[in-house]
């Protein structure tokens, strides 16, 4: 493999390292990306994005990107920037009138609801087409596994298994959350940022069982204290990831033909090294079918999982988890009684993240990074900003 040179290093395409590696290349920079794509991708580009839940959500999601972005007024303008590269400009969205106010549906609880783009699976194909097709017009692109970034002088250089693959005075991480040993390697810190959400992904086998809570749009957020629901997909279908040496249960936007559907409810905790290494422990101390076993049951929240869920999660957590079900119930958004699973551990936010204070900059000088490998937000959209607004700071904030 021969190496290549270039102004700017982009390592990841999914869509926060194409919206980066494009950003660039449109501000004049000479830009490599590396990628080595999904196997599920069939080489494409696009990494997760198309099958992350094929939900763009607008402000006030990713509302952590203020700041990093310098104002409301320069976020909106970026969001609106990714949109178009994405070729989602001017579509429509799908939310209700009061975007930006909280309304109490019981006492302590809350709804949110978020102005989204959603996409069917089709839709969401050939928009991963566009925006790849968009970056190999403007961007060296090689397909390659990173094993290494090192600064030799003063270039980074990304080494994968035949040697080196480029360099580049600057290099940026869009690799998503898996990357934390490689940015440590090359010498990060990781930062404290947000805390660790414990929680499960309840998936309900006839979807009209959370058909009032999707009435309510199809990325809403009902909160209650340190509780809320996450990533709703309705229709939607279940997966597990790999983490560490567990998995996890992740939700896609299925199309209309699907008959299920599915949501995570979450608690936040602090401490989020020490929690993920405890539940961890407890993971690995029972067998990998127990905790991934999902029977269907009907009847009241996380009565089948409850013992697993003090064991790992501790009974605070888990009482937190279940009285916010049973209020969920009571308020007409769910009915238990409908044949569901309860599909364990979800986790979030469990990964390290190298961004530091409100920016996408690292301890390393001109090393940045961009998407959850930053820690600012979640979300495809927000993955797109974040990437885009890296691409920006790289150009700015980078020392010669």
């Amino acid at each position: 493999m021969s190496s290549k040179t270039a102004d700017h290093i982009v390592l990841g395409g999914g869509l926060g390292g194409l919206a980066c590696a494009y950003a660039l290349a449109e501000l004049g920079s000479k830009v490599v990306l590396i990628d080595r794509s999904l196997p599920e991708a069939k080489g494409a580009l696009g990494g997760f994005t198309r099958f992350s839940g094929a939900k763009f959500s607008l402000l006030p999601a990713g509302q952590g990107l203020m700041p990093v972005a310098g104002g409301l007024g320069n976020l909106r303008k970026t969001i609106d920037e990714v949109l178009n590269f994405c070729g989602l400009g001017g579509r429509q969205t799908i939310g209700s009138e009061d975007v930006f106010e909280d309304k109490p549906i019981a006492p302590g609880t809350n709804i949110r609801t978020y102005e989204s783009i959603v996409l069917t699976p089709y839709e969401i194909e050939a928009a991963v087409q566009l925006i790849s097709d968009r970056v190999r017009n403007r961007v060296h692109v090689v397909d390659a596994g990173v094993n290494d970034l090192r600064r030799i002088s003063s270039q980074w250089v990304a080494l994968g298994s035949d040697g080196e693959i480029a360099r580049a005075p600057v290099a940026i991480f869009a690799g998503g959350r898996t990357g934390g040993s490689l940015l440590k390697r090359a010498g990060a810190i990781p930062q404290e940022g947000k805390g660790v959400d414990l929680g499960i992904r309840v998936e309900f086998l006839d979807r009209r069982a959370i058909s009032s809570l999707r009435a309510k749009g199809p990325d809403a957020k009902i909160l209650a204290g340190k509780t809320r629901t996450f990533c709703l997909n309705c229709p939607g279908t279940v997966f597990r990831y790999s983490f560490r040496d567990i998995s996890i249960p992740g939700g896609i936007v299925a199309d209309q033909s699907e008959p299920s559907g599915n949501f995570g409810i979450l608690a936040r905790v602090r401490g989020k090294d020490e929690t993920v290494e405890n539940v961890l422990n407890y993971l690995r101390s029972v067998p990998k079918d127990a905790y991934e076993a999902a029977a269907v049951v009907r009847g009241p929240p996380f009565q089948n999982k409850m013992s697993m869920l003090q064991s790992a999660y501790g009974s605070d957590v888990a009482g937190q988890l279940q009285s916010f079900g049973e209020t969920m119930g009571t308020v007409g958004l769910v009915d238990w009684n409908s044949e569901h699973r309860i599909h364990f551990p979800l986790l979030d936010w469990h990964w390290d993240t190298f961004g530091v204070g409100h920016s996408h900059r690292t301890t390393e000088p001109n090393l940045f990074v961009a998407g959850d490998s930053a820690g600012h937000a979640r979300g495809l959209l927000q993955a797109g900003v974040s990437g885009w607004l890296a691409a920006n700071e790289a150009l700015a904030h980078a020392t010669v």
